[in-house]
């Protein structure tokens, strides 16, 4: 038995799927999983989105440099953040809200002067102080939409997996907006599959990623998705912290699998900004797992991800590196 949710949160569908056992349907109470599993996702949001002027985030940012507390689950992000920024080399730097501002990619209205005469940081600088368990004081202010659709992802798995007793529940996948979260199998007991977009051509599959048993993340980030123009120039999402200006390179779009997709979200955003793989990392499942498409239309995979790759285009260049 399948049971099937779709909804739009983050600016992003939401597609969850679940496979049970026919018994499923006498002792789970299905509806009410549904709605959950759309709560928890609104409460998200409404808490981390840099975009909603009540949002915990948006009162945070207006308080910088003051000891503000936060809720538990803020914290927890907060910790998600700090360790990415750690082992991403400063990478994955959320401080970069100032220059989608800049960019004319703004969120809700800060106090005036917040975004402009905060003092820039370097990746060596701290992206916040903890005061206590709870209290905390942002030197500048964050964006945290780097991660949170990931965490986001990662939090529904975990009510899927509280909810359904083991002996019922075949796996499940769980789309938010392209960070996908796969465990066990299908009803059938074929593994789950999943498409990657071609990044030149949308609408069309460039590789299917297999998985089947334990619960892994797969997760892509482009630089057409969120593109738009500004004094004539196109410009996207993907800022260089260290320039302040969006990722130039021959990347494409980066595939990236790890345990969790808030650490596979933040995998894929190190390899745009460096250019490179970083060392084997525990948070990354260790070896890098990640699927690189080119400007110039060739594909580069890496040993550890290869085995998961059940299809490629043939009609594309394909690498395999070690």
């Amino acid at each position: 038995m399948k049971i099937e949710q779709t909804f739009r949160k983050m600016a992003s569908p939401f597609t969850i799927r679940i496979d049970v056992s026919a018994e499923a349907a006498h002792e789970l109470d299905i509806e009410r999983l549904r709605s959950d599993l759309e709560e928890e996702t609104q409460a998200i949001e409404q808490r981390f989105s840099r975009f909603e002027s009540t949002s915990e985030l948006t009162r945070l940012n207006a308080r910088i440099g003051q000891t503000v507390e936060v809720s538990g689950r803020f914290q927890q992000v907060l910790h998600l953040a700090e360790k990415a920024h750690r082992i991403t080399a400063g990478a994955f730097d959320p401080r970069v809200i100032r220059h989608l501002d800049r960019l004319g990619y703004p969120g809700a209205p800060l106090p005036q002067g917040v975004l402009q005469e905060t003092p820039a940081r370097s990746a060596k600088d701290p992206l916040l102080i903890w005061r206590g368990e709870r209290q905390v004081e942002l030197p500048a202010p964050i964006d945290l939409g780097g991660i949170v659709k990931g965490y986001a992802a990662d939090c529904l798995a975990d009510l899927i997996d509280s909810r359904i007793p083991e002996p019922l529940l075949a796996g499940f996948i769980v789309n938010a907006g392209g960070d996908v979260i796969l465990r066990g199998s299908q009803e059938s007991g074929e593994p789950w599959s999943i498409g990657v977009e071609n990044p030149f051509q949308p609408d069309r599959i460039l590789a299917a990623v297999s998985l089947h048993g334990e619960k892994r993340s797969v997760c892509t980030s482009s630089v057409w998705r969120k593109s738009w123009e500004v004094e004539g120039r196109k410009v996207h999402h993907l800022i260089d912290p260290r320039s302040g200006e969006p990722v130039t390179s021959l990347i494409h779009s980066v595939t990236a699998m790890a345990p969790s997709a808030a650490f596979a979200e933040v995998l894929t955003k190190f390899v745009f900004v460096k250019g490179f793989f970083p060392p084997a990392e525990a948070a990354f499942g260790g070896p890098p797992h990640v699927f690189i498409v080119n400007r110039n239309r060739s594909l580069f995979v890496t040993d550890a991800f290869r085995p998961y790759l059940s299809w490629v285009d043939p009609a594309m260049n394909t690498t395999v590196l070690g």
